[in-house]
């Protein structure tokens, strides 16, 4: 594991233990007025640290390495994306293309699709908590509410409070909200995925994405040039069968 990546883990295990305002909000080496789509949010010391989607495993509160996989279990192309809710590049992304996936690639079985909170400051890390804790069919609309809305809250010096307020709306709890913001167990097993992944797949800047476990790329690409890699894949798999 390189020195930067060991730093930013450090920064997300202070998260843990509660130094929430040790941390600066906007991360540094995003340019947010001019995105393109090549552009990524890089890991590194220097910063602070489909149809309805199906949960993997249990819980929000019992189950720290939750996640939701839109698509279907047979889609011969699997994509993973590691993503940053305070990361500008990400949400690029998700309010440019990641709408025509969903409805060319996703929803007509082509794409299964993880999404896998890599948070790399504080608010992108009570982002990743109050969103694992909405109710299971609010979740995706939640990550995609929190990304299109972005400016509003993840560089705001009360975007835990802001966060609250707008997952109320969508029918958390102020206690369950609460005992989530404040679950170890969540902390760390969100900060152990982002070590298991930066090991498997030499997660180095946000967005990056891995197709069936065999490419690993990184950056907000525009419709067209995502496209491309997914059909790659597809032929691939059926050259493979």
């Amino acid at each position: 594991m390189n020195k930067g990546i060991i730093g930013l883990l450090a920064a997300v295990v202070v998260v843990i233990v509660g130094l929430y305002a040790g941390f600066g909000m906007k991360e540094t080496q995003e340019a947010v007025s001019s995105v393109d789509r090549h552009q990524t949010t890089t890991v590194s010391a220097a910063e602070p640290a489909a149809g309805e989607p199906a949960a993997a495993n249990g819980n929000a509160v019992d189950a720290p390495a939750k996640t939701y996989i839109m698509g279907s279990p047979d889609a011969p192309v699997k994509i993973k994306e590691f993503a940053s809710l305070s990361c500008s590049h990400c949400a690029h992304f998700h309010k440019e293309t990641f709408p025509q996936i969903k409805k060319d690639l996703i929803d007509t079985g082509k794409v299964q699709f993880e999404f896998v909170n890599f948070p790399l400051n504080a608010p992108a890390m009570d982002g990743a908590l109050v969103a694992l804790c909405m109710p299971e069919e609010r979740y995706h609309q939640f990550i995609s509410f929190l990304f299109e809305q972005q400016d509003k809250w993840a560089f705001d010096q009360n975007s835990r409070q802001i966060l609250k307020q707008n997952a109320k709306l969508l029918g958390a709890s102020e206690d369950k909200l609460d005992a989530c913001l404040n679950n170890e167990d969540m902390k760390q097993g969100i900060v152990s995925r982002m070590q298991e992944a930066q090991k498997a797949y030499n997660i180095q800047s946000t967005p990056s994405f891995v197709i069936n476990d065999k490419e690993t790329f990184s950056g907000a690409l525009e419709y067209p040039d995502f496209k491309k890699k997914v059909e790659a894949h597809m032929q691939q798999e059926k050259v493979e069968q």
